[in-house]
């Protein structure tokens, strides 16, 4: 009996042992295709850019878009047009791309012989991906777009196409359908052999494409290339560490074509040098002696002092009170100047506190200042960077529990103990480049004027802030582009178009100079006065408040500003110019511009919505709608589009300004943090409606940049 008993216990183990064993595999099994299908979504055949800087083959579209924050530039040359062009992906769906084409050897037909030699045409492009490999990993990718969207539209067309990736084969296929210029249906192959063997030639890969575009009918086509021997374009594309593309093919069975294209995730960036100029995070010297006899609330002042202001901060202020039990709670003021990434400010105040702080001080409340304006705060509880300290819990717990406050309009019912405080900076020195563009002109198709700019801000009477800023420019190409559109006159006040007149004068320009005082009204409003040059073209008093609390992602705020413009050159003001029939009159001028501004962030796309209703710089009154797409990096890119009552003609329509902004972290470029940025935007036409004078440092951006850093 023991015996039978023995061996049914065996049994029963062996099968318990065999029913896990293959438990386990499944979920060794289940692990695996998980992790399987993760590294599927990431693989990818290389993103081939096409002639026009669109992701695709030669001049086909292809379904795919890239990573979001991907910039590129292009330089083609498709016989017989040279075609600039650049990309950019807005969001992870959103395709967006610019073109420049040269019609060689067909002079522009009313001022080709006055410099600005071949015909040119711009195009703005879209593509919308319906659906990505990611999504439905057997299905192709389907995607919907449009070129030539906008302006004369010498190359539009409208798409819907489809694309289907075979890793295992290194291959893609590709069908489209497309009317206006490409039209018909279209296709594309492209065979990457050597993906996953040989280094050097991984990222080769083989194309060809069905070229439906309309040669022979479409009356915009450069004469010489509406003949076309054979519609199919065949060739290859290199791309030596992923971060060029070099593409040559047939193009319409008669000539070769070939780009180069040099693409970049900006959005996600860290930096294109490691920041060894930053000092390291605080370790050493440690003291968490207690307040007392021993170590002074002034000593321990001092040491955080001295070591905020080698991290790039500066303390300006600090004191103390006792609470109902008699515990010790500290208030620091500090100035953030170096540091545009809120989780690198917070990790250096952390790490300096927790090496420094006495050990029975109860809480700590850091105050932050960014340009002249008291932001916010956020308290540290000591037994809290204790366990930070000792790894109990991580950086992300601690940020959690000290989050950022608006600053309280309650006082505070302690008193408060005065222990150090010091002067803010008179100067502060930063320099970057200065770049003005211009597309266009009768003398030429591209001008510019180029050279360096200089900041300097800092603090009168330690509490009205500041800022001047001179440039000088070493290079210029502009001084024959005249201030008067020939074809398309400006119908109303000139308070933007003359805008290269300023430029033209001298080389040295008092960018701007003015003074400004902000208030922390407490509980999430702030407020602003501004007076000076507020740009190189005007000066006026401005006065502005908003409503944009801690945590919240909607702010509303009200402006109003008096404006003068300023002279071509000097520091004086002048009439404003208004064209008739070409010849200028001129007018007293005295710019009132307010708006009621609404701002809203949508955090899962990282998108903001900004709106600007009232009265523009011209006196035309609308709206202003702008889409602000924001990266880890800290880039930003904008569109915008102002529609107003100002009655312009441009082309024989009525013209709305339009156009797109971006700003880039100049330590992108760095080997050391800096919140100084490079900003520049363009629209289709330097016009005058929808204008609008800068009146200083806006409360809405100050606020934004130091919290959503």
């Amino acid at each position: 009996m023991m015996k039978l008993i023995y061996k049914f216990y065996f049994i029963l183990f062996y099968l318990n042992f065999l029913f896990s064993y293959e438990k386990e595999n499944d979920f060794i099994f289940d692990l695996e295709k998980t992790l399987n299908i993760r590294n599927s979504n990431k693989d990818n055949l290389p993103f081939l850019y096409n002639y026009t800087s669109q992701v695709g083959y030669f001049l086909m579209p292809s379904a795919r878009v890239n990573d979001e924050g991907v910039i590129a530039f292009t330089y083609a040359k498709v016989n017989p047009y040279d075609i600039y062009s650049g990309y950019f992906q807005f969001l992870s769906r959103l395709e967006l791309s610019l073109n420049y084409y040269i019609f060689k050897g067909i002079k522009e037909g009313t001022f080709g012989h006055m410099g600005y030699g071949d015909d040119a045409e711009r195009a703005a492009n879209f593509k919308i991906a319906i659906l990505k490999k990611n999504d439905f990993g057997s299905l192709p990718e389907i995607a919907i777009g449009i070129n030539d969207f906008m302006g004369s539209k010498r190359f539009n067309s409208k798409y819907i196409v489809f694309t289907k990736q075979f890793l295992d084969l290194n291959f893609e296929m590709t069908l489209g359908y497309s009317v206006g210029r490409i039209k018909g249906f279209f296709s594309g192959l492209a065979y990457t052999p050597f993906r996953k063997k040989d280094f050097f030639l991984n990222n080769l890969s083989f194309a060809v494409e069905l070229d439906k575009n309309n040669y022979k009918k479409n009356i915009f086509e450069h004469p010489k290339s509406k003949k076309v021997n054979f519609p199919v374009n065949f060739g290859m594309h290199l791309k030596p560490f992923n971060i060029l593309d070099i593409a040559v093919s047939s193009i319409r069975g008669r000539k070769i074509a070939s780009s180069i294209t040099a693409n970049y995730n900006l959005g996600e960036s860290k930096g294109l040098f490691p920041k060894y100029l930053d000092p390291l995070y605080y370790k050493a010297p440690k003291n968490t002696e207690k307040i007392s006899v021993d170590r002074s609330y002034l000593d321990m002042s001092i040491d955080l002092a001295y070591a905020l202001h080698e991290n790039g901060f500066e303390l300006i202020d600090t004191s103390y009170y006792l609470d109902d039990k008699d515990r010790k709670n500290l208030i620091l003021k500090i100035i953030n100047y170096k540091y545009r990434q809120k989780e690198i400010l917070k990790k250096r105040i952390q790490d300096i506190l927790v090496n420094l702080l006495a050990e029975n001080i109860f809480t700590t409340t850091i105050y932050v200042e960014s340009n002249g304006l008291l932001i916010e705060k956020f308290i540290y509880k000591s037994k809290d960077l204790e366990k930070f300290k000792e790894k109990k819990i991580s950086n992300y717990e601690l940020n959690v529990l000290s989050p950022i406050q608006d600053i309280s309009k309650e006082k505070n019912k302690y008193e408060l103990n005065e222990i150090y405080k010091k002067n803010k900076k008179l100067f502060i020195f930063t320099f970057r480049p200065r770049l003005n563009s211009y597309f266009g002109s009768t003398t030429g198709k591209f001008k510019f004027d180029s050279g360096l700019q200089t900041d300097i801000e800092g603090y009168f009477f330690d509490n009205i802030y500041y800022n001047l800023s001179t440039s000088y420019i070493l290079k210029s190409s502009s001084s024959d582009v005249g201030s008067k559109d020939i074809y398309n006159p400006s119908q109303i006040i000139n308070v933007r178009s003359d805008f290269i007149k300023y430029y033209q004068s001298n080389s040295f320009h008092l960018e701007n100079f003015y003074f400004q005082k902000a208030y922390n009204l407490k509980n999430g409003y702030f407020s602003r006065v501004a007076l000076g040059f507020f740009e190189i073209a005007y000066a006026g008093l401005a006065i502005e408040g908003i409503y944009y609390p801690a945590n919240k992602n909607l702010s509303i705020g009200l402006e109003i500003s008096s404006i003068l413009k300023r002279k071509y050159s000097g520091i004086g003001f002048q009439k404003v110019r208004k064209l008739n029939n070409m010849q200028g009159t001129y007018e007293k001028f005295i710019g009132v511009q307010y708006f009621l501004n609404l701002n809203y962030e949508l955090d899962p796309l990282k998108i903001i919505f900004k709106t600007s209703l009232g009265q523009f710089l011209a006196k035309d009154k609308g709206i202003k709608i702008e889409i602000t797409k924001y990266f880890k990096s800290g880039t930003e890119v904008s569109i915008f589009s102002t529609f107003t009552n100002a009655k312009d003609i441009v082309n024989n329509k009525r013209y709305f300004d339009k156009g797109f902004m971006f700003s880039i972290p100049l330590d992108i470029f760095m080997n050391k943090s800096s919140k100084s940025r490079l900003n520049y935007s363009m629209s289709p036409w330097l016009r005058d409606v929808g204008a609008k004078a800068k009146t200083g440092n806006e409360l809405y951006e100050i606020i934004h940049n130091e919290r959503k850093m």
